[in-house]
């Protein structure tokens, strides 16, 4: 199976607005994500910049941002990754999911495979001929031209079935195309030829421009090469690796000078070098990615962080940010005393949001525990957090932390925590305790072993009953109530999977139980009722997360295809097609005291409410990654395999393996498209392991497995 990484590495910007959903009566709130920006341009005096998260449109007379995503513009997505304007100064906007955006200066279209024949939604790269036909990459390795009426795909056999990484149009409206191991290919409107050979073009291509003289560079990793039409030369000022270290980007100003962004800085050409930006001579922010040069000579430069404007004389940095919260929300839980929300995001930020403002902590957690669940004790106002490196207490602004040594737990890697009932806080490792702390002394009162080997991946306190419900992977569901366990799988009773994401108990007593590829399953103590996508109207069968609102209805996020409302009779699926939701990855969901639900998802955190949202606020989300991670065979003996393939990124890739005391195993350097890594464990020692998938030394993925000889 491959898995696809949804690659942002940097900044984002955030803001609010509300839509009313006719169907439902609801308004949708969304703490959006702009994820890296994927293109910058200029219509009229308004700077375009395209990210992850949409649209933001710098006014250069004003100085001020203006954001735009599918709430409140004509947008249909927002997760842009490639951007051009053609002749006649339309804007065009390929998506990651929603095909081809055009805005023609007041109206915005949507071209996709629902009502056109463009071949997929995928879009990678895109630029217009001088006939203002509009060229796309797809993610599946197809070419299609749009003149405004039809379309013309040609396949990836074309391309020898390469992943293509780069396009772009020169003044004689041939179409170039690079590919990741087949070379460049060039179109004159006839026929396709490939230069792939040691006497013309050979590697693997980053970006392609051309000028207005005629002339096509076209970068890889560390060279660029220059084509006048009939020679094939290397450009003076990249002489070896180490004069620009890895080039991203590849840019041609009104002047015909080329810009490149590359890892040791900007370098603008033009015959020979005219200037090189670095964070130490210039006021240039680091990690840029994409440049463009406005009408009016103002240079601006997108980066990791946010993008700066050079006006020839002064720098500015602008962050396209008013607020903090940032990245794809991996837990969200409520505090009822102050009514806040909280989130723990990918990048082991701690967020919280009051109603009018979110607030951000770096330093929760370090970067290798970030993947832990929260639980917030109301008896105490404090947040416990279940982290790789022990168990956080959150309270009065500051941490406090219990390790397996300080405290006497087994394991410092805790999947969950659970702090429901007063004066008693129980969390589980990866391998199957569940450790009952007391609180306010914070002692461990007992130590259970479940003997099962597994991941705890969620714990629910019935108050009624007295009695915890206990999810885990691949060994079903525990009832514990401090005596002993009750153990329930698919071969001793009528649960059908064993994978539990997530339990929540009904007004009524029911357990209801997200299953891992199994759907959704309701248990009276009696009775299992399964609901499945073959059974029922529930869209999908691996379900993530699960809460009920003040009505009794029952609100299930899915892994791939949104969220669904369940009211006893009724399925009712929003996802990014026909609701305003940002992504269809949900990973948790909550309901608050006024009966809002919070979605948090790959791609920001939605609020859903029944009634008037009166506040307003510039909040966002700033999406580093979107990422799965797929570790196979899972325990494993001899040989594992690290699964994935990401797009829009090509620079190598660091795989770190460490074992549970923090110790490096291995590390070493992969190609981003090296869709398969092979994986010995045979010499290391049985037990828990962590596998970290590092851009530039930021984790960007991680996942554990297990050996087990």
């Amino acid at each position: 199976m491959k898995i696809i990484f949804y690659f942002s590495t940097f900044l984002c910007l955030l803001f609010y607005s509300t839509i009313d959903l006719n169907a439902q009566n609801n308004q949708w709130n969304y703490y959006n994500s702009y994820g890296y920006v994927t293109g910058i341009n200029e219509l009229g005096n308004k700077i375009w910049i395209t990210s992850y998260g949409g649209l933001v449109q710098h006014d250069t007379v004003s100085n001020s941002d203006e954001y735009l995503n599918n709430l409140n513009s004509g947008m249909a997505y927002n997760k842009v990754t490639c951007m051009a304007k053609d002749l006649n100064g339309r804007m065009l906007l390929g998506t990651f999911g929603h095909g081809l955006l055009i805005f023609d200066g007041s109206n915005w279209f949507t071209y996709d495979t629902t009502n056109s024949s463009i071949p997929e939604n995928r879009i990678t790269s895109i630029c217009a001929d001088t006939s203002s036909n509009i060229w796309v990459c797809t993610f599946k390795g197809s070419v299609a031209k749009f003149d405004g009426f039809s379309w013309t795909t040609f396949s990836p056999l074309t391309f020898g079935s390469s992943i293509l990484t780069a396009m772009c149009s020169d003044k004689n409206s041939n179409i170039w195309v690079g590919t990741l191991n087949n070379g460049l290919f060039c179109y004159n409107g006839i026929q396709w030829k490939n230069y792939n050979s040691s006497t013309t073009f050979q590697g693997s291509v980053k970006s392609i421009v051309a000028d207005s003289s005629g002339l096509v560079y076209i970068a890889t990793t560390n060279k660029v090469k220059q084509f006048d039409g009939t020679n094939w030369s290397n450009l003076s000022i990249v002489t070896s690796p180490a004069s620009t270290g890895f080039i991203q980007n590849l840019t041609i100003d009104a002047k015909n000078h080329l810009w490149i962004c590359a890892q040791n800085g900007v370098f603008e050409f033009h015959t020979s070098l005219l200037n090189h930006y670095t964070t130490t001579n210039s006021g240039i922010i680091s990690d840029v990615n994409t440049i463009f040069k406005a009408n009016n000579g103002l240079m601006c430069f997108g980066s990791f962080y946010g993008v700066c404007f050079y006006d020839g004389i002064s720098w500015q940095f602008d962050s396209l940010t008013t607020s903090i919260y940032n990245q794809q929300a991996n837990d969200l839980v409520l505090q009822k005393k102050g009514a806040k929300i909280w989130v723990n995001s990918w990048d082991g930020s701690l967020n919280s949001f009051n109603g009018i403002n979110w607030h951000r902590n770096f330093q929760a957690y370090s970067k290798y525990e970030s993947m832990g669940k929260m639980s917030f004790n109301s008896s105490s106002d404090s947040l416990w957090i279940a982290t790789y490196n022990g168990l956080k207490l959150y309270h009065n602004n500051s941490f406090q932390v219990y390790s397996a040594t300080s405290t006497g737990f087994p394991y410092d890697f805790l999947s969950v925590v659970n702090a429901e009932k007063k004066g008693v806080i129980l969390f589980a490792d990866d391998s199957g305790h569940i450790i009952k702390m007391i609180t306010p002394t914070c002692n461990i009162a007992a130590i259970y072993d479940t003997v099962l080997y597994s991941t705890i991946k969620c714990i629910t306190y019935d108050s009624k009953k007295g009695a915890y419900w206990i999810g885990t992977h691949g060994r079903g569901m525990l009832k514990f109530d401090m005596n002993g366990f009750v153990i329930y799988d698919k071969w001793n009773s009528g649960i059908l999977s064993n994978d539990i994401n997530d339990i929540q108990i009904a007004p009524n007593g029911n357990k209801w139980i997200a299953t891992n590829d199994y759907g959704l399953i309701n248990f009276n103590d009696t009775i299992w009722t399964n609901y499945n996508s073959m059974t029922s109207s529930l869209v999908s069968n691996k379900l993530t997360s699960i809460c009920f609102d003040n009505y009794s209805n029952l609100w299930i996020g899915t892994m791939d295809r949104g969220i669904v409302k369940y009211n006893g009779a009724t399925w009712i699926n929003y996802n990014t097609w026909n609701s305003k939701l940002p992504f269809d990855g949900i990973m948790k969901i909550v309901k608050d005291s006024i009966n809002n639900i919070w979605v948090g998802t790959k791609n920001g955190v939605v609020r859903i409410n029944n009634g008037i949202w009166l506040q307003s606020d510039n909040t966002v989300n700033m999406n580093k990654n979107q990422i799965d991670f797929e570790i196979y065979p899972n325990p494993a003996s001899n040989m594992i395999h690290f699964d994935f393939s990401i797009s829009n990124n090509n620079k190598p890739l660091e795989l770190e393996v460490i074992n549970s005391l923090g110790q490096l195993i291995s590390s070493q350097y992969y190609t981003p498209f090296q869709s398969i890594v092979n994986y010995s464990v045979e010499s290391l020692a049985d037990g828990i392991y962590l596998a970290f998938l590092k851009d530039q030394g930021s984790i960007i993925a991680k996942s554990k497995f297990i050996v087990k000889h």
